[in-house]
């Protein structure tokens, strides 16, 4: 048997394109608005860079709002599933900020999003 890894990497079904983008993101009910900037992103997830005052949690439902410039705002729902913490970063290369996956993606939204993934780094966002 061969022994398992502990990389996220490996267990990701979706590549992650390095790709800065603004997000608007608030707690289900649309309290807690904060914006936040990804720092990759994937058909089925994004890692947000996060403040030192970081204001979701582990297992968060979270509603997220991309706004590509020149299009209308792309509105997906997600959940934080990890948390890189000041404490974890302060001795690595790492960014603090969450990961965050993407569920119950409608076709309309998964198309839009790969619509943006496939524009890539260069493409612009709006804040």
């Amino acid at each position: 048997m061969e022994p398992q890894t502990e990389d996220p990497a490996q267990r990701r079904q979706h590549p992650r394109i390095p790709l800065r983008v603004r997000f608007t993101t608030s707690n289900i009910d649309g309290s807690a608005h904060v914006d936040l900037t990804s720092r990759n992103i994937s058909l089925g997830g994004v890692f947000l860079e996060t403040p030192d005052d970081q204001t979701f949690e582990m297992g968060t439902p979270i509603l997220l709002q991309i706004n590509p410039e020149g299009d209308s705002p792309l509105r997906v729902l997600g959940e934080v599933v990890y948390i890189l913490g000041k404490d974890v970063t302060a001795e690595s290369s790492l960014t603090a900020g969450l990961g965050v996956k993407f569920v119950h993606l409608t076709d309309d939204q998964r198309v839009r999003l790969m619509g943006l993934l496939a524009a890539g780094p260069g493409r612009q966002m709006a804040g």
